[in-house]
C-alpha cells in the first residue's frame, strides 16, 4: 500500500499527502485516493492501474472525510518607514519599502 501511494506522490498526482510520516490512517486513505481521482492524472492508465489497486484493498471507505492541509511555517514582516527613499539592505528578501507601513505576510 505504502508503494502504491509513494509512486502516486511520485507522479504528481498526490500532492497534499504528509507521506514521509507513517502510519497513514485508513480514514486518511480514502481522501488521498480520491485526490487523484478529481484531477487530470486519473486519465493516465498507469496511475488509473494504482488507483484501482488501492480501491480494490480498501473497498469504498470513503465516507465524508475532510482534510484540512496542517500549515508548516508561518512569517509574517512588518516595517514601518518614513522615509520615501528606499534604504539598500543586502538581506532584504525582495522586499520594496514604501513611505509608511509595509507589512508582509
Amino acid at each position: 500500500m505504502y508503494e502504491t501511494l509513494d509512486r502516486l506522490e511520485a507522479e504528481g498526482a498526490i500532492k497534499s499527502g504528509l507521506l514521509s510520516t507513517k502510519p497513514v490512517s485508513r480514514k486518511e486513505v480514502p481522501r488521498l485516493i480520491r485526490e487523484p481521482e478529481a484531477g487530470r492524472e486519473a486519465d493516465r492508465p498507469e496511475i488509473r492501474i494504482l488507483i484501482d489497486a488501492l480501491r480494490e484493498h480498501f473497498g469504498d471507505e470513503s465516507g465524508d472525510v475532510s482534510y484540512l492541509k496542517p500549515v508548516d511555517r508561518i512569517s509574517a514582516k512588518h516595517v514601518f518607514t518614513d522615509s520615501p527613499l528606499q534604504v539598500l539592505d543586502c538581506n532584504n528578501d525582495g522586499d520594496t519599502h514604501r513611505k509608511g507601513s509595509n507589512f508582509r505576510l
